[in-house]
């Protein structure tokens, strides 16, 4: 009966030690830290200018480059084009793969219809990922 009295003593002792060292901890200091996160995808060109006749086409290529250490999925779409008659306009890949640390190129295909009409136009694309 004694021994199981100083076992059942030592056990508790063992318990209150532990819980009055866990008590004991105390904040020594704290780190902060700041982190601004960049975008990793650039694009080049992002203007041109393109002098056209009717029947003419003209194929823009355009350089997606990533900074990142990961491959980035772009997509280019969202065309537009102001007046919206007279020019077609195609992507030659809207879904890109951009390696890491590396750059894809893809084309833009503007091609001038038959009819149309003297003017100035704008194109529109969107890259998004």
């Amino acid at each position: 009966m004694r021994r199981l009295r100083n076992a059942l003593i030592a056990a508790v002792l063992i318990l209150l030690v532990s819980a009055v060292g866990a008590l004991a901890v105390f904040l020594v200091t704290q780190i902060k830290g700041e982190v601004t996160v960049e975008e990793a995808i650039t694009v080049a060109p992002t203007t041109f200018t393109v002098p056209l006749k009717p029947n003419e086409s003209y194929g823009q290529v355009i350089t997606v480059s990533n900074s990142a250490s990961a491959i980035i999925e772009v997509r280019l779409g969202n065309l537009l084009v102001m007046p919206p008659n007279g020019l077609q306009v195609q992507i030659q890949n809207d879904k890109l793969n951009v390696p890491a640390y590396g750059s894809i190129q893809t084309t833009i295909l503007i091609v001038a219809d038959s009819d149309v009409s003297p003017g100035n136009y704008t194109i529109t694309v969107d890259v998004s990922r």
